[in-house]
C-alpha cells in the first residue's frame, strides 16, 4: 500500500521540512505543491530528502479564489501521470502538523483500501446558513479589475440567485477542502470538470469553492458508496470565528494531546513553535510497543 502526499505550501520552510521529516515512510511518497508567488529557492534542500518532489506546474494561488482548487487538480494529474502507482492521495497543508506517527497514520489507511475519505459539515449544520448564501451569491474573487466590488454588488442585487447547474445535493464543510481519495476518485474529479463547463463556471463566481467542489461532485456519484465521513481524522478549531481556523500553539496541546486525530491545522511556528516539540514528545511517547518495535513495517 502506497500514499502520494500533496502538500499546500506557501511559507515557512523550516515548518515544512519538520512537517516532511516526521512524516517520512518509506510507503510515503510527498509532492509539494509550492505557490507561484513563493520564491521555490528556499525550499530546495527539502528535495535532497528522500520521497520528496516539487509539483512542476505551479499555480499562483489566492486565498478564496478558484486558484486552490486549480492547484490541487494541476498537482493530482501529475501523481496519476507518474509511474508510480498508488492506493490514496491525501491533500494537506504545509501548515498541518502529525498528531500521530508515520507508521500508526500507514495503518489506518492500509486497513481501509478502496475508500475516500471526507470531512463534511452535518446538512442540517448551522454552518451552511452561511454556506448556501457563498453559494447563491456571485463573488469576483478571481477577478482583479478596478471596480469589481461594485460589479459584484449590482450583480447580487440585479441577477437571480444563482444555482447549480446540476440536480445534485452540494456538499462541503470549512474542512471540506482536504481530503484523502484514491487515483480513481481523483481521475473521475478531474475528467468531470473539465468536461463540466457549467458546473466550474459556476464554482469560479463562488467564494472559497474548494469547501464545495470536490465533495459535491464526489457525493453526487458511484464514488459515494465509497465515501468514510471521517471528521476525526483532522483537528481544527473553529472556536474564535471567521474564515481562518484559530493557530494553535503551546496552549493547545493539552487538548491536541487528547485528541484521537492523526492530523491538527493550523500551525504557525513563527507564532509558536515550542508546541512541534511537545507534540513530537508526545507522539513518540503514546506510540504502541507494536509500532515501535516494527517501526516502519509494510
Amino acid at each position: 500500500m502506497r500514499i502520494a502526499f500533496i502538500i499546500m505550501a506557501h511559507k515557512n520552510p523550516s515548518q515544512m521540512e519538520r512537517l516532511i521529516k516526521r512524516l517520512s515512510h518509506p510507503q510515503f511518497d510527498l509532492f509539494i505543491h509550492l505557490d507561484l508567488k513563493t520564491d521555490i529557492e528556499e525550499y530546495y534542500p527539502l528535495a535532497k530528502i528522500p520521497g520528496v518532489r516539487f509539483i512542476k506546474n505551479r499555480i499562483k494561488v489566492s486565498w478564496g479564489s478558484f486558484s486552490l482548487t486549480e492547484a490541487v487538480l494541476s498537482s493530482m494529474k501529475e501523481i496519476i501521470s507518474n509511474e508510480q502507482r498508488y492506493d490514496f492521495i491525501t491533500l494537506i497543508s504545509g501548515q498541518d502538523y502529525m498528531l500521530k506517527t508515520a507508521q500508526e497514520i500507514y495503518c489506518y489507511f492500509d486497513k481501509r483500501k478502496g475508500k475516500n475519505f471526507l470531512y463534511l459539515e452535518s446538512l442540517v449544520s448551522p454552518w451552511w446558513i452561511h454556506g448556501m448564501k457563498r453559494i447563491q451569491k456571485y463573488d469576483m474573487v478571481n477577478f482583479s479589475f478596478p471596480g469589481k466590488y461594485k460589479v459584484q454588488l449590482l450583480a447580487n442585487f440585479f441577477l437571480p440567485a444563482k444555482r447549480f447547474p446540476l440536480r445534485y445535493v452540494l456538499y462541503g464543510g470549512p474542512r471540506a477542502a482536504w481530503f484523502t481519495i484514491t487515483p480513481q476518485c481523483a481521475q473521475f474529479l478531474i475528467h468531470f470538470i473539465n468536461e463540466n463547463r457549467r458546473v466550474k463556471n459556476f464554482f469560479y463566481y463562488t467564494w472559497g469553492a474548494d469547501e464545495f467542489i470536490f465533495p459535491t461532485i464526489i457525493m453526487n456519484s458511484e464514488f459515494k458508496k465509497s465515501v468514510v465521513i471521517d471528521n476525526d481524522f483532522l483537528y481544527v478549531d473553529w472556536s474564535q470565528g471567521g474564515s481562518n481556523p484559530k493557530i494553535l500553539t503551546s496552549d493547545d496541546f493539552e487538548a491536541l494531546d487528547k485528541s484521537c486525530c492523526y492530523f491538527a491545522r493550523k500551525f504557525d511556528s513563527e507564532v509558536d513553535a515550542n508546541i512541534f516539540d511537545l507534540l513530537d514528545k508526545s507522539t513518540e511517547h503514546h506510540v504502541p510497543a507494536k509500532y515501535k518495535s516494527e517501526s516502519h513495517a509494510v
